[in-house]
């Protein structure tokens, strides 16, 4: 089972934290989309998960996987299952 106390913070100021099993993942979606990415949290008010600005930022569905309220339901549902089983 994984434990919270298992993920260590990676040093820098993006409040990354991550679990020494892993892997880094070599995939992107284009250095124009993930440029894209960046500026929109760069330049949102909020970055929360309901962000409105983050809402409005949805243009396609990289855009949609990366904003979308869904998808941050899944990512704590996923963080729940896993400290829970």
């Amino acid at each position: 089972m994984i434990k919270l106390e298992q993920f260590k913070h990676d040093g820098s100021n993006n409040k990354l934290f991550t679990h020494p099993s892993s892997k880094p993942i070599n995939y992107s979606d284009g250095e124009n989309f993930e440029n894209y990415i960046y500026d929109k949290i760069i330049n949102s008010k909020d970055v929360s998960i309901r962000s409105q600005d983050l809402k409005k930022a949805i243009i396609d569905w990289p855009s949609k996987y990366h904003f979308s309220l869904a998808r941050s339901f899944l990512c704590i549902l996923r963080i729940n299952y896993q400290f829970i089983n």
